[in-house]
């Protein structure tokens, strides 16, 4: 799919339907093609001619044969060597109209093929099969495959969503017919990189990772068939740090139940959890969102509330701080998407009220799943009665344990189990040294909105075999789900059996033992559900700390005893980190509605920096002094660096950055080598060293020549430099050279810190339409790509349009949504053929651009930030100041006199947006350096 605003696409439906008012004519026009009957495919290529009056778009064109005998077409415009050379030099010349477009594809028989070819007009013919050709045989198939892969490459590169469908077709046909197997995925791997990265790859689920399990799984090379018949690995042996704390230390009471394996994410109050859970909820549900539109929405916090059996309504945020009296969000781990070991636990008030309301609404839940298998059993944990609510896919599994006025309400067995062990007198977070330390520098006295902590007893536990092999496992488990409904598709695509697996394996659609996994497990169906038969239902996998790990195969031996092997002689031990954030409201005097400050420290101590290589050698040592911003920087940021193991000879120095608050002299708006190229330059910014030029030397300066009396000297490419008072200054701009360096000036800091970072309201900057463009490209890809899926869902898989949506999401386990704020719908064209579009992409009343009405995410909330960043002997810590701008709420409801509900049961869902929790804070922030108007000093 072309890279550009997809409003574009909108006009070309009005071309189509100029086009499609002459398809008598197009009907008639020369048509040369050629077709080669083989097995299992033929091949054929075809060229149709057009009319010239829009570019190829690949949601208008489409291919059909009368008896669905065509199969996995690729479009190609003619004169395409033209057009790659306008996108590398950014000249507009790929816009021109081909001439004609070709489409290749495989088809199944020897009789004539009944072809129709949408353009959008529709081009009928027919198209006679010659007999075996080798060397034509040969040609085509290799034309078409080429095609077939760059457009599934450049479809997995701009799409928002995972390439699912193009690494199983990729895969899939070159088993079939012999061919290259590609892995396509938008970021390279690396079998040689390092064993931390591989780690952080497997806990965040990295796509790479998963479309390399869907690739190897179809080419056999996985674990299939494979025997788990050796011991599972012993854990690494970890080092504890030495921490001792003399001092008394105050800490809150609902710590002394909390396991020291989890994650602890304290509230301190009913209401401050209602905010947070409404700031994500206003902003598209995740941090992501926040900043830049995302095309799915994997409504974490629905499955978060659906598999508790909890939720909230308003009344919770009228009367939630009377009954609830502290609430912490614990865990083992944070994979919501697949299936969290997690829980909430609540210090009660009223332990009696808060019992009845969990129970009111567990019936319900109960109630209303007892069609889809929901059942309530009381269960013992260690001598207890526990509730557990639970379906038998697990999209509902909630155990709700109690003890004296707390409540725990979990999705994980093993957790209600380390939860009761914590009370018979194991040691629990509370205890640890680490904690109590944590507890001494970030001390309960700051009455934090949100306090995380997490202990590097949680980071042990996701390097341990239980997580590192069972996570492995998972992503096995949730390609092969996916793998069973795309090769049923593509099955019946063709016409074959898709019944059962073993038809889908002898039709070439799936390896050989597929669903035949070392654990015992594979996927079955129940329903219009595939589930994995160990796990359950994708998205809502049983927790890791419930699954048993008794035995593993010699693969999963043989890699996790090199990444043990790896932490145990470069790690040695892991480091805690913990999170505080405070908000304060910045309204006065009825000013400023909404306006908020997030204050928020985040440290990591002790800090062993040794482990982080080469990364955290390149920071300077902690310094007093910074350099003066100009005036008119609306972002700047400035760092004490050193070469440190990268550059061992580059000796500390500062290093800055600058952008002023001026309207760019282009719309920046990147696309090949020269408009990048085009967009530095006329970016109003800067870059500079002091006392020393330091990693400036990396740049090739002397061919900068000498000086000006002024220390100017100009560089090739347009580049300028000033040398004046040991400082070296780069920009593109000589106006703005002249103009920042007047200003800079080493003066004394309020406090040390390597990395300083401002940046001032964007949303009244000058550079905000230039932000709001570019995010707006960001955006009008995602939407875009959400279109060019379902459109390949029907082309390359035979999904009826009107269902293709649908089926996306079931592929993806995420809803489809629109960046761009608009619906996706389905719209007939004349010639009869069917595309999906936005209707964000329709022109304004005027025929203006939708980016005229386009309003970032990030530009509705962002009001500007100060950050610094501070490393010690022992510490790492980072203190931010973030400004933001909330959406209004209306008047919450009165407070009724009866059929109180904490968590809403018969009540409106959550997502209904009508009401905020009270600011937890309502006095004014303490103090900055400067006013809120200017840069905060660190």
């Amino acid at each position: 799919m072309l890279a550009k605003p997809k409003w574009a696409a909108t006009l070309m439906l009005a071309v189509a339907g100029i086009a499609s008012s002459t398809a008598a004519d197009a009907t008639a026009a020369p048509v040369a093609g050629q077709a080669v009957v083989g097995r299992p495919f033929g091949i054929a290529s075809v060229s149709v001619p057009l009319s010239g009056v829009t570019p190829i778009d690949p949601e208008l064109f489409s291919l059909s044969e009368a008896n669905g005998r065509a199969l996995y077409p690729v479009f190609q415009a003619g004169g395409a060597a033209r057009r790659v050379l306008g996108q590398l030099l950014g000249a507009g010349i790929e816009n021109l109209p081909p001439r004609e477009v070709t489409v290749s594809f495989l088809f199944v028989g020897d009789e004539p093929l009944n072809l129709t070819v949408h353009t959008p007009a529709p081009v009928a013919f027919t198209l006679r099969p010659q007999l075996p050709n080798r060397r034509a045989d040969d040609r085509l198939l290799g034309q078409w495959w080429r095609q077939y892969h760059a457009a599934s490459q450049q479809r997995a590169s701009e799409g928002d969503y995972p390439p699912l469908v193009e690494t199983y077709l990729s895969s899939m046909l070159a088993g079939r017919l012999g061919l290259e197997t590609p892995l396509l995925q938008r970021r390279g791997g690396n079998d040689t990189q390092h064993e931390a990265l591989k780690t952080l790859e497997l806990l965040a689920g990295a796509e790479s990772l998963h479309m390399q399990v869907i690739r190897e799984t179809m080419l056999g090379q996985s674990d299939l068939g494979q025997l788990a018949d050796q011991p599972v690995p012993d854990d690494v042996l970890w080092q504890q740090p030495a921490i001792e704390v003399n001092e008394q230390v105050a800490i809150e009471p609902i710590a002394a139940l909390v396991p020291p394996e989890c994650f602890y994410i304290r509230f301190g109050k009913f209401s401050n959890y209602l905010w947070m859970n409404r700031l994500t909820r206003d902003y598209g549900g995740d941090l992501a969102n926040m900043i830049a539109g995302r095309g799915l929405d994997r409504q974490m916090t629905a499955g978060i509330e659906r598999q508790l059996a909890v939720k909230y309504n308003e009344l919770s945020e009228l009367v939630g701080d009377q009954v609830v009296n502290d609430l912490a969000l614990i865990g083992r781990d944070t994979f919501f998407n697949s299936g969290a070991a997690f829980g909430l636990l609540f210090e009660a008030k009223n332990a009696f009220l808060f019992q009845t309301s969990v129970q009111q609404e567990r019936a319900a839940v109960l109630a209303r799943e007892k069609e889809n298998g929901a059942t309530e059993q009381s269960i013992e944990i260690a001598g207890r009665k526990v509730s557990l609510l639970s379906t038998p896919d697990n999209r509902i599994r909630s155990f709700f344990a109690a003890h004296e006025n707390y409540r725990l309400i979990t999705s994980s067995r093993a957790i209600v189990e380390r939860f009761y062990a914590v009370i018979d007198g194991e040691q629990s977070l509370a205890q640890t040294p680490e904690y109590v330390y944590t507890r001494a520098y970030m001390p309960l006295e700051r009455e934090d909105t949100i306090f995380i902590y997490l202990p590097s007893a949680f980071f042990r536990g996701l390097v341990s075999p239980q997580y590192q092999i069972e996570l492995t496992r998972r992503m096995k488990a949730e390609a092969d789900i996916e793998l069973l409904r795309l090769a049923r598709l593509t099955a019946r695509n063709e016409g074959s059996p898709a019944q059962s697996i073993d038809e889908l394996v002898a039709g070439g659609f799936l390896p050989r033992e597929f669903g035949r996994r070392p654990d015992g497990s594979g996927p079955i169906e129940a329903g219009d559900t595939i589930l994995d038969s160990r796990r359950g239902a994708r998205g809502s996998f049983l927790p890791i700390p419930d699954v048993e790990l008794t035995a593993v195969t010699r693969d999963e031996a043989f890699n996790y005893a090199q990444r043990a092997q790896f932490y145990r002689e470069n790690w040695q031990q892991m480091d805690p980190l913990v999170v505080g954030i405070r908000r304060y409201s910045l309204e006065q005097d009825g000013a400023d509605k909404g306006l908020e400050r997030l204050v928020i420290d985040a440290n990591v101590a002790p800090f062993a920096e040794q482990k982080y290589g080469w990364i955290m050698s390149l920071l300077g040592p902690p310094t007093n002094e910074r350099i003066t911003t100009a005036p008119g920087d609306i972002i700047s940021l400035q760092a004490s660096v050193r070469g440190g193991l990268l550059s061992p000879n580059v000796p500390p120095h500062h290093l800055f950055l600058g952008i002023q608050d001026s309207v760019p002299a282009t719309d920046l708006k990147p696309g090949g080598l020269l408009k990048t190229l085009r967009m530095l330059q006329t970016t109003p910014g800067y870059l500079g060293a002091w006392p020393k030029p330091g990693f400036l030397d990396w740049l090739p300066l002397g061919l900068a020549g000498e000086p000006d009396i002024y220390g100017f000297s100009q560089l090739p490419l347009g580049l300028w430099r000033r040398q004046f008072e040991g400082f070296s200054v780069l920009s593109f701009n000589r106006d703005v050279l002249a103009h920042v360096t007047d200003y800079l000036d080493p003066v004394p800091a309020e406090n040390a810190a390597q990395i300083r970072l401002h940046v001032g309201d964007l949303s009244t900057s000058q550079l905000s339409a230039w932000v709001n463009a570019m995010l707006f490209e960001r955006a009008s890809q995602a939407s875009a790509g959400n279109v060019q899926l379902m459109h390949t869902l029907t082309s390359q898989l035979g999904v009826p349009a009107a269902e293709a949506k649908e089926t996306a999401e079931q592929l993806l386990g995420a809803k489809l949504i629109c960046p761009l704020g608009g619906e996706y719908e389905l719209v007939a064209l004349e010639g009869g053929a069917e595309i999906w579009r936005s209707t964000a992409w329709l022109p304004g009343p005027n025929g203006e651009s939708p980016v005229a009405d386009y309003q970032a995410t990030l530009l509705e909330w962002f009001r500007g930030l100060d950050a610094g960043l501070t490393k010690e002997a022992d510490r790492l810590f980072v203190h931010a100041e973030l400004d933001m701008q909330r959406k209004p709420s209306e008047p919450k409801p009165a407070l009724p006199l009866f059929n109180f509900n904490l968590f809403g049961g018969g009540s409106k869902p959550s997502g209904d947006g009508k009401s905020e929790a009270k600011p937890a804070e309502s006095e004014s922030p303490k103090p900055r350096a400067t006013n809120s108007k200017g840069p905060r000093d660190f």
